[in-house]
């Protein structure tokens, strides 16, 4: 998972959005049914996709999986119908007239910064994950319930990709391409269990992502075991690899680029190797931050 600036969210508004996006939201407030409301306007934040896709990359803000024969979804972080807690439950309560109702985020139905760009693995039901409609918090007394609530206040247990903090719990093994917790259960608790939860309900580990993460690590590893042994030949010799040596340059700083599928294991990889002198000619021209 590598950061997504959320503040180059709103370049990717599809035109005349805010105008639009206004009078849905009119709609979906007046409706006794918010839920059969937000039905009838269909889902008009498909059409950030093209944007995200040219903003950030083409692949997945969870797993960082490309799209490949495959369909991405834009994701309601939080979401804009039934909301499910850890146990998989529908949030409820009683409101101040005694009514049971159900926890939901209608008011950020067509809210750009609600949006994560997402693969189906993550957004969608597979094995034991994808992320659907759960939205658990650690304390539900922090649950936004209404338009005027702060729900940035929400303790909740996702990790997610425009929270730079967020981003680094994520860490790797970079022998067998999983996503692994960046602390121990012992080191930091919080940190844990949202490592846990968000693996499972993202798919972070599920075997197709997992062989893809795979294949960009070992591919990067063939990249620098090139510089390391370029590094001491004489002169001659670097000059008869010298198109290899450009090569494996050129794939290091490209695999290290935000925009590339699971670049953040990559960084994660080339971040064991600062200290070679074969690598310091292009750290300048990686892209290293979260």
């Amino acid at each position: 998972m590598r950061y997504i600036d959320p503040a180059f969210i709103p370049i990717c508004k599809p035109e005349d959005w805010d105008r639009k996006s206004t009078l849905w939201r009119a709609r979906v407030q007046a409706a006794v049914d918010k839920s059969a409301e937000l039905k009838k306007i269909k889902n008009p934040w498909r059409l950030f996709k093209d944007n995200f896709s040219n903003m950030y990359g083409d692949k997945c803000w969870y797993t960082e999986g490309q799209r490949i024969g495959t369909t991405i979804d834009v994701d309601h972080f939080r979401p804009k119908n039934a909301v499910k807690n850890i146990s998989g439950q529908l949030v409820s309560r009683n409101n101040a007239t005694g009514a049971l109702e159900y926890a939901n985020y209608w008011w950020l139905a067509y809210e750009p910064l609600n949006y994560r760009y997402s693969c189906i693995f993550s957004n969608r039901a597979n094995g034991d994950g994808g992320k659907q409609e759960y939205f658990p918090l650690e304390n539900e007394a922090t649950r936004a319930w209404t338009p005027t609530c702060n729900y940035s206040l929400e303790d909740n247990l996702f990790l997610d990709p425009c929270d730079v903090s967020d981003v680094q719990l994520i860490a790797f093994d970079l022998n067998e391409g999983r996503a692994t917790p960046r602390y121990t259960e012992e080191q930091n608790l919080t940190a844990f269990k949202r490592f846990e939860f968000s693996k499972k309900y993202y798919n972070l580990n599920e075997k197709s992502i997992i062989d893809a993460r795979m294949e960009v690590i070992t591919e990067l590893k063939k990249d620098l075991t090139i510089l390391e042994c370029a590094w001491n030949l004489d002169q001659a010799s670097k000059v008869i690899m010298s198109q290899a040596i450009d090569d494996a340059k050129l794939g290091i700083i490209k695999k290290c680029n935000r925009k590339s599928h699971f670049s953040a294991a990559a960084v994660s990889l080339v971040r064991t190797k600062l200290a070679e002198p074969w690598l310091q000619s292009i750290i300048p021209n990686l892209d290293l931050t979260p």
